[in-house]
């Protein structure tokens, strides 16, 4: 009789199927890591008891921003707050240039852009105290690019003892300018 098989090919065959096998093996338990989509209408980040600071290149503070609850939909830059705090500072004697109080808001932390909505208090802070003015609105639009804070609804802005009221405004701080649209009011005290 003769040898139909040999040791040698014995071991070559062997080693083929298991080389086949190992490559069965490794395609079907193969995991396919895709990015998993959350839902949109709920939010991927929420924080209670926010407190964050920036930071200027020359490590000098820019602003502190405070919230009780802050919150950020998948996909979405804006930081979403109740009960928000945002203090702005001056980098050239590191003192606080304006104070933004809120019910509840919103902050682009990357376009700088932001909105408040009810209850919004603007402290515009001065080194004489008489000069500190208190600008009182809702549903305002911030450019901290420009340092520009704008609404289209009422407005009550108070200075020492005078008080200004009316119906849409705008300030851009760099310039220390306060615009009312219309429905002006002012009561002056010397």
């Amino acid at each position: 009789m003769h040898k139909f098989y040999s040791s040698r090919t014995f071991t070559a065959f062997a080693m083929i199927i298991m080389g086949v096998l190992c490559l069965l093996l490794d395609t079907l338990t193969r995991i396919n890591f895709n990015k998993i989509e959350l839902p949109k209408n709920s939010p991927e980040y929420n924080a209670k008891g926010v407190n964050g600071s920036v930071y200027n290149k020359n490590g000098k503070l820019q602003y502190n921003l405070k919230s009780n609850t802050a919150w950020q939909f998948p996909e979405d830059k804006r930081i979403y707050m109740e009960m928000m705090d945002i203090k702005m500072y001056n980098e050239s004697n590191e003192g606080i240039k304006y104070d933004l109080t809120s019910d509840d808001g919103w902050v682009n932390h990357s376009s700088k852009l932001g909105y408040l909505g009810k209850n919004t208090e603007l402290v515009v802070e001065d080194a004489n105290p008489r000069k500190i003015t208190r600008i009182f609105a809702s549903a305002v639009d911030l450019d901290l690019n420009k340092n520009i804070f704008k609404s289209n609804e009422d407005v009550k802005a108070i200075q020492d003892k005078n008080i200004l009221t009316g119906h849409g405004f705008s300030y851009d701080r760099d310039r220390q300018f306060l615009e009312i649209n219309s429905k002006v009011k002012i009561i002056y005290y010397r």
